[in-house]
């Protein structure tokens, strides 16, 4: 180094004692004055001598400024070796009572201003991608490796956050149990994580990766407005039609000024009510019986995913199936609880504490309007044991199930040779009925089975 390059780093020497904020910075520049002396090596990397060089400006930064840990924070005053954190991040699942790994979040690491993170992978393990020679500050942000947030509120505008300790430089393990704060973020988190997987297996197309999922700490209803997408279509486009859904759709009533903030800022794609007391299974359920519809929407686009929504502001939920659009609505919820129960039975088993099979095959069929949308009758466990209703729930099941049971009338299921893509593929833009689904399933797939299919449907009173 010559002695023009020494003054520089003298300066930022300098620059660092006094304030120690801008120490990256100026180790990058320190860097890059060495590297073009010809100081580091074949990797780009700068040589151990300058690393220490580094890290005694560090020292003596922390020294001048009064941030040096002492002894009693269980440092030597000499120069302590980096460690790169690592650990493991895992969630209680309520259905079988034991932890499991939170995958693909982001956990990140702050000593002053020196920021890492790194993600878990599908063991729930992670490796920081920064080393310190101090504790750190940990926490986990639920912005997932995959491309979709999580959010803690309808008013929030980051993903939700949560907080870790100061905890040595060699990492940190956590465990959501039910009473931690983060709980119902890492479990809706895996739900996202199964429907990915088990939507691959069933060969039907993901939704945006890039979903916004508000995980909201309460019970009741759920829904899709999939805001991000469809906000100022022709339709919906005024902050009193989304206030309107949320009430019809979730029960949620916000003052105009928070309803601006959502449309504004948020614009959450999904809204989930992940409330602990709801337990794993029912929240994975909910989560896939939504995420169903985000993969509708995503295929079939904004308009139709608008007339979706203004059937519902107008007819408060599903209605009793009788108004404008609720053919559409019957053949999108039939798809969603479909999924939900599907997706739910391969991820838990069957029975469990959300319904059986014998539940999700006992569908009796009403004529629409006759009042109800959809009845669930449950056992003393909350348990789902049988379900009627004019939106064609079991219909979707009886494509592709094997089981020759009588629907009503002495109408026998005979249908054998569908699978869940088959479905899928048929529910197009312009799809927007029962009978039209019907049409479009036979007229992609030769006519299979047409027979038996035309009867199955009007055993549903969709002929």
């Amino acid at each position: 180094m010559d002695e023009e390059d020494s003054q520089e780093g003298k300066w930022y020497y300098t620059v660092v004692s006094k304030d120690y904020e801008f120490h990256n910075l100026e180790y990058e520049i320190l860097e890059d004055l060495f590297m073009e002396d010809g100081l580091g090596d074949e990797s780009g990397r700068v040589s151990q001598a300058l690393t220490g060089f580094y890290y005694q400006l560090e020292d003596e930064s922390l020294r001048l400024t009064g941030l040096l840990p002492n002894d009693k924070d269980g440092e030597s005053q000499r120069m302590p070796p980096s460690r790169t954190p690592t650990g493991r991040l895992q969630v209680r699942n309520t259905e079988a009572n034991t932890l499991i790994p939170v995958v693909g979040v982001k956990v990140k690491t702050r000593r002053l201003v020196k920021l890492g993170h790194g993600w878990t992978n599908g063991a729930g393990n992670y490796t920081v991608n920064k080393s310190y020679r101090y504790d750190v500050h940990y926490s986990v942000s639920f912005e997932n490796q995959s491309g979709f947030k999580v959010w803690n509120t309808l008013l929030d505008v980051n993903p939700a956050n949560f907080n870790g300790p100061k905890q040595n430089r060699t990492g940190w393990s956590y465990n959501f149990e039910t009473n931690s704060f983060g709980w119902r973020f890492a479990t809706v988190t895996n739900a996202v994580r199964r429907y990915l997987v088990h939507a691959s297996a069933f060969g039907i197309g993901h939704p945006h990766s890039n979903l916004r999922i508000a995980a909201l700490n309460r019970t009741g209803a759920s829904s899709a407005p999939m805001l991000r997408r469809v906000w100022g279509t022709f339709g919906f486009s005024t902050n009193s039609a989304f206030g309107n859904f949320l009430l019809r759709a979730n029960g949620i009533s916000l003052a105009v000024n928070y309803i601006a903030t959502v449309t504004k800022l948020v614009q959450p794609d999904l809204i989930i009510s992940a409330a602990v007391g709801r337990g794993t299974a029912q929240i994975y359920t909910t989560t896939f019986h939504e995420l169903a519809h985000a993969s509708h929407q995503t295929k079939v686009g904004n308009n139709y995913w608008v007339k979706y929504i203004n059937y519902i502001i107008t007819y408060g939920s599903y209605g009793e199936g009788d108004g404008n659009n609720a053919p559409l609505c019957a053949i999108g919820e039939a798809w969603g609880n479909h999924i939900g129960f599907s997706m739910n039975l391969r991820e838990f088993g069957n029975p469990n504490s959300v319904i059986s099979l014998n539940g999700f095959e006992d569908f009796n069929p009403e004529e629409s309007g006759v009042g109800d949308d959809l009845i669930r009758r449950v056992d003393l466990n909350g348990r789902i044991t049988s379900w009627e209703g004019w939106i064609p729930g079991g219909l979707m099941h009886d494509l592709l199930d094997n089981n020759a049971d009588i629907i009503r009338g002495g109408i026998r299921d005979n249908v054998t040779l569908y699978n869940h893509q088959d479905v899928f593929n048929a529910l197009d833009s312009d799809v927007i009925s029962p009978q039209s689904f019907r049409d479009r399933l036979l007229s992609e797939n030769n006519n299979r089975q047409r027979a038996f299919v035309l009867d199955l449907f009007e055993a549903y009173f969709w002929d």
